[in-house]
């Protein structure tokens, strides 16, 4: 809202100032519904970051194991805000979403789209034919020769 203290809203940025901004601030809220999964929360859990997020079924899944590094909580303002407090007066929030980095940037990385995409249509392939895709190759890893 309008006036709000210590709420800045920044509008669109760069890929330098949003590392910026996520290595500013102390933690992410986001109140949306039905978004899928937003970006903005797979950058803010790479970045360590801590986030509370509405229970969205669209986020369950991608952010399961990433323990206290993200609260999931009703769309309930009060409840949200609760949350919040309780995660910046924790000493160990902060922590605990470092921790979750390497399973994050594994988790959200482009490589990591790619390839269940990749499974995702050598399934519908298959699920067509009754047969596995021939001509279905597997994505070689990060680095890896040809």
């Amino acid at each position: 809202p309008a006036g709000a203290p210590n709420v800045e809203r920044v509008g669109l940025l760069s890929r330098e100032r949003m590392a910026a901004v996520m290595r500013a601030a102390d933690a992410l809220l986001v109140p949306a519904r039905g978004e899928g999964l937003p970006v903005t929360i797979q950058e803010a859990l790479s970045s360590g970051l801590p986030v509370v997020a509405t229970d969205d079924p669209g986020y369950r899944d991608s952010l399961a194991g990433m323990g206290a590094a993200v609260r999931l909580m009703s769309a309930d303002g009060r409840l949200m805000a609760r949350a919040l407090v309780e995660l910046l007066e924790s000493p160990t929030s902060r922590e605990a979403a470092g921790a979750s980095v390497p399973l994050a940037r594994r988790r959200f990385s482009l490589d990591a789209y790619a390839e269940q995409h990749e499974r995702l249509y050598a399934e519908l392939l298959e699920s067509r034919s009754g047969k596995p895709d021939p001509g279905h190759r597997s994505r070689p890893k990060q680095g890896a020769a040809r």
